[in-house]
């Protein structure tokens, strides 16, 4: 599948309590390996920034050090069990795009390119 960069755009909503549920589940997953202490980044009226595509969601964690620490997180709802952190693996960055069936290297790179934060690309 060929992605067009209008499917990849973060839409700030409120996500459903089993969403909600399943995010917080891969932030304490997170939280176990990670040396920095996570958490959902929650806006005004509990919404959150979230990208989905097929059954794939992806959101935002952050740290609550001055400068934050932000990275994304992906989550499946047909698999409870895969939380998958892009940009910190390559590996896991691959396992990603398979599942959402970018498999031409242009896409490959615009979702990596979405996905990086901007105080990064700097």
């Amino acid at each position: 599948m060929i992605m067009t960069k209008t499917r990849l755009a973060w839409k700030k909503t409120r996500v459903a309590e089993r969403v909600r549920t399943h995010m917080a589940v891969a932030v304490e997953r997170l939280n176990e390996t990670a040396s920095e202490r996570f958490q959902l980044i929650t806006h005004l009226f509990g919404k959150q920034f979230v990208c989905r595509i097929g059954d794939v969601t992806m959101f935002t964690v952050g740290t609550s050090t001055r400068p934050s620490n932000i990275i994304p997180v992906a989550i499946s709802e047909q698999s409870r069990d895969w939380v998958c952190l892009p940009t910190t693996s390559a590996d896991e960055l691959s396992e990603l795009c398979n599942r959402l069936g970018f498999e031409d290297e242009s896409s490959r790179k615009d979702l990596v390119d979405f996905l990086t934060p901007r105080s990064k690309k700097m």
